[in-house]
Parts: C-alpha cells; sequence; structure tokens
C-alpha cells in the first residue's frame, strides 16, 4: 500500500489511454507539503490529506499499477488513504490501532449485502 500511494504522489503528467485525462495527486499533494513546511498545518485539512492518499492509489489503479485492495477497485482508495493518514499525522499512533481499524473495516464489509 505505501509503495502504492508513494508512487501515486510521485508520478506526473497523463493518464494512459486517449482520454488526456490529467493526473493530479501530485501537485495536490506538493501544495499540501508546501503549507506544512510553511508551518501553516491547518487542522481542517485533514479530509484533503485523506483524498489525496486515494487519489494516489486510484491514480495508479487506472494508470496500470499496482492495485492494492479489491474488489472495489473504485474504492481502492479508501483503506489505505486512511492508514498513510493515520501513519503520518497523529503521534500516538499504534500497530494495534491499525489492527482494530482493519477488523472494523473487514466487518462492515462483510455486513455489506452482496448485490
Amino acid at each position: 500500500m505505501k509503495n502504492c500511494i508513494d508512487r501515486g504522489l510521485k508520478v506526473d503528467g497523463g493518464m494512459p489511454g486517449g482520454l488526456k485525462v490529467k493526473r493530479r495527486a501530485k501537485s495536490i499533494h506538493d501544495k499540501l507539503n508546501e503549507e506544512r513546511r510553511n508551518n501553516r498545518l491547518n487542522p481542517l485539512l485533514a479530509n484533503d490529506w485523506l483524498s489525496v492518499y486515494a487519489m494516489a492509489v486510484n491514480e495508479e489503479n487506472a494508470g496500470g499499477g499496482r492495485i492494492v485492495t479489491a474488489p472495489t477497485y473504485g474504492a481502492a482508495g479508501v483503506i489505505p488513504a486512511t492508514i498513510r493518514y493515520y501513519l503520518h499525522f497523529p503521534e500516538d499512533a499504534t500497530p494495534a490501532d491499525i489492527r482494530t481499524f482493519l477488523l472494523t473495516a473487514a466487518a462492515i464489509g462483510v455486513n455489506m449485502p452482496a448485490r
């Protein structure tokens, strides 16, 4: 998961294919990091950080990169983005908390009706 996010945050340019879709995760990430370097870390930007991590995963998925979660390719970035954010920002993050999060996500997924 980490490698997929890292690559998605570094790759710039367009997506493969004829639609000429531009990758956006790198430029958004660069702007967020600039604010952070200038000590302007706004707690209201938490959703922006989560979104850019998820966007990085989804761009890697759409670009033919490694898919880190399945079977919901469209929502493949949600779990990795949440874990990355949690490991990157709170100072008291623990592996036990990540396990609890993954078990909770699995329990929710198991209880979703099959359609």
